[in-house]
């Protein structure tokens, strides 16, 4: 009987030794999730401060891996496994089975960043994509931010559950508000002022789901000292709330034929009351944040009416009570932020996306979206989307990307450039270049070439003992692959045009347009890539370019 008793204190001791191991910092549980055992063969290494950085080096058969906080030192993990050990986590693989012995870091090797801020995720990526995750793949996404260094997240998840509560207490019967709320798969817009109600109404369960699972992912986002950024209160109310509460309301005009949410007015008495009881209940459930996410006039075409100055103060100085130190980050997109709304307000207050920098960056080089002035005394980050409406293809803007980055560096317009974000609103079916891409040069000092980069994402992708290949052989590897794989692609689509008759292309001719196209467009050493093919699924679509630059 002792001995049993002395056996289960020690599995119980173990269990809770385990535990507090794991739990002493994020960083151990990233890794026993990545490898069960992984976190033995690692030291990690925490040295506060406030430059970003992380080191790699060797103490015996361990790898150590340092840094000023822990999402630079999981993005120091990345890193090695990347580059030493020839490893790629993705979103489609976030589990591997790691060598006995690591490969060894042979000198120190130090990379530092200027780039403070690095963002994650839009309104919409919440509803192409996340609007039905649970914690288990949540728990995967936050360690792929911190692998990647991302520390400043939309944490959208539950807001629906502050505006419950806040109509509640407006007077609004449950019924009035989830006529309201949209649905899962819509509060993105509903979130963005474009529509209510739509795909609801939705049942208690999902409100208290929803909070949990908001909690849950706070708590590991702070874990790792990643830095939540929270929807705030912009004005937005029911577009009966002139009729249900008497307010001074301007309603805009059906967005795609929906009905969208009024704004209330900045002048009205109760704007202030409102906003704190917003701030008030989101508190209740979730905390403060240092950063809050707002869009005011978001695709609103006819908002002439609102004075932009007037509503930029009584927006920020609502946030600012909550925290004074609060930060608003607002989209930049189309017609936003609304220059006359941003004018008068100071450096530091304001972070601005520039949500399509790969494409029409708004910052100030050329493009039909151009600012002239940029967005003069504000800070900004340099963002990319890498599909729209989670509809994704075989391409990637990497020159593009690359190169209107680079032209940050000496433009004094970039000025107030912070850091950068990915806007991905189909994660596990994107191709996986681009993002990396970004990721890579936030780490780097140095101008990081496109055939270079791609020769040695060939390298890490190849399955060969030998971790370290050399990338120019895989590379050759690859340019006679490829044309093989397009043919095969070609064939199978036309064999579907066959099956599915479009107006648009007939399957012989798309056939061989894409064979030719491949194998004689396919070329080397930077010259364009062009394939073209139809689109599988949707037999009376157009057929789909896709470019490689």
């Amino acid at each position: 009987m002792n001995t049993m008793k002395t056996k289960l204190c020690l599995v119980i001791l173990l269990i809770v030794g385990l535990s507090t191991y794991l739990s002493a910092n994020p960083v151990n549980g990233l890794l026993e999730r990545i490898d069960k055992g992984a976190s033995k063969k690692f030291v990690i290494e925490l040295n506060k401060g406030t430059d970003d950085f992380f080191e790699l080096d060797q103490k015996g058969s361990k790898v150590v891996v340092r840094g000023n906080n822990y999402v630079n030192i999981a993005t120091g993990i990345n890193w090695y496994l990347k580059y030493y050990a020839g490893i790629q986590l993705s979103w489609n693989g976030m589990q591997v089975s790691l060598p006995q012995v690591l490969p060894a870091v042979p000198q120190k090797e130090r990379h530092e960043t200027s780039l403070s801020l690095r963002y994650d995720f839009n309104y919409c990526t919440y509803s192409y994509t996340m609007a039905f995750w649970d914690w288990e793949r949540w728990e995967k996404e936050i360690d792929w931010m911190a692998l990647h260094g991302i520390n400043l997240p939309l944490a959208a998840v539950g807001q629906e559950c502050i505006w419950f509560n806040m109509l509640q207490k407006l007077g609004y019967s449950k019924e009035e508000i989830n006529s309201f709320i949209a649905g899962p798969a819509f509060l993105a817009w509903w979130a963005m002022n474009n529509l209510e109600g739509w795909g609801g109404p939705n049942p208690d369960s999902w409100y208290a789901q929803q909070e949990a699972l908001q909690k849950k992912i706070l708590k590991r986002m702070r874990e790792y000292g990643i830095k939540p950024v929270f929807p705030g209160y912009s004005g937005m109310v029911p577009h009966d709330a002139d009729e249900k509460l008497g307010l001074n309301l301007t309603k805009s005009d059906l967005w795609n034929g929906f009905t969208r949410p009024a704004f209330l007015q900045p002048t009205d008495a109760r704007f202030a009351e409102i906003a704190d009881l917003y701030y008030r209940e989101q508190e209740k459930l979730f905390g403060k944040a240092d950063y809050y996410s707002m869009d005011p006039f978001h695709e609103a075409e006819n908002a002439a009416s609102v004075d932009f100055d007037a509503a930029g103060r009584a927006i920020m100085t609502a946030m600012k009570k909550v925290n004074p130190k609060a930060t608003w980050v607002v989209q930049g997109w189309t017609e936003n932020p609304r220059p006359e709304m941003i004018k008068n307000m100071q450096n530091g207050d304001l972070l601005i996306l520039d949500l399509f920098s790969e494409c029409r960056p708004m910052w100030g080089i050329p493009s039909i979206w151009k600012r002239d002035q940029g967005y003069e005394q504000h800070d900004w980050l340099f963002c990319m989307l890498l599909n729209f409406g989670g509809n994704v293809g075989l391409h990637g803007r990497m020159d593009q990307l690359l190169n209107n980055f680079y032209l940050t560096k000496n433009n004094p317009l970039a000025t107030h450039l912070k850091g950068g974000k990915r806007g991905c609103q189909c994660q596990k079916a994107q191709f996986s270049a681009a993002f990396p891409r970004l990721h890579t040069v936030q780490q780097q000092n140095g101008h990081a070439q496109r055939d270079e980069r791609v020769s040695a994402e060939a390298a890490e992708r190849q399955e060969r003992d030998n971790a370290h290949c050399a990338a120019r052989e895989h590379a050759a590897e690859v340019s006679g692959f490829v044309p093989r794989i397009a043919a095969a692609l070609c064939n199978a689509v036309g064999e579907q045009r066959k099956r599915q008759p479009s107006d648009h292309a007939q399957p012989h001719r798309l056939r061989k347009k894409c064979r030719a196209d491949m194998i004689n467009r396919h070329a080397h050493h930077g010259k364009n890539l062009q394939l073209v093919l139809g689109q599988q699924f949707h037999a009376r679509s157009p057929p789909l370019c896709i470019n490689y630059s």
